[in-house]
C-alpha cells in the first residue's frame, strides 16, 4: 500500500466516522435540531469535516471511484464555515439540512465499496 493509499484510507475512515455523526444527528428529526442549538453546531462540525476530508482525497482516487460524487462539496463547506464571507447573517439550515439528509448518505454508501489506487 502506498502512501497516497493510506492517507486516502484514513481519510475514507473519517469520511465514514462523520458520516456516522451526521446519521445519528439527522436520525433525531429536523424539528428536534431546531431546537437544539448543541446539535446544529454538531451537524455543522461533521458536515464540515466530512466534506475537509473529502477536499484531501488523492486525485487517485477520485479517478479510480468515479460514482463517488466528491466534486463540489467545498461551497458548502464555505457556507457552513464562513457565512459571513457571504453576507449571511447565519448558516442555511435548510440547505445544511438537505446535504446532511440527502447527499451524505449516497457519498458514504459509495464508500464502503471504495478502490483504493495501487500506486503502481
Amino acid at each position: 500500500m502506498t502512501t497516497h493509499t493510506n492517507r486516502d484510507a484514513y481519510l475514507v475512515g473519517e469520511m465514514r466516522r462523520h458520516a456516522a455523526v451526521v446519521a445519528q444527528l439527522v436520525g433525531r428529526g429536523r424539528g428536534e435540531l431546531r431546537n437544539d442549538v448543541v446539535a446544529r453546531y454538531a451537524l455543522a462540525h461533521a458536515v464540515m469535516m466530512f466534506i475537509e476530508a473529502a477536499g484531501k482525497l488523492s486525485a487517485d482516487f477520485e479517478r479510480e471511484n468515479p460514482r463517488i460524487p466528491l466534486r463540489g462539496l467545498r461551497p458548502i463547506r464555505r457556507e457552513i464555515a464562513h457565512p459571513y464571507d457571504l453576507g449571511q447573517v447565519q448558516v442555511d439550515d435548510d440547505r445544511q439540512w438537505r446535504f446532511a439528509r440527502d447527499a451524505i448518505p449516497k457519498i458514504a454508501k459509495h464508500l464502503k465499496d471504495a478502490v483504493f489506487p495501487t500506486g503502481e
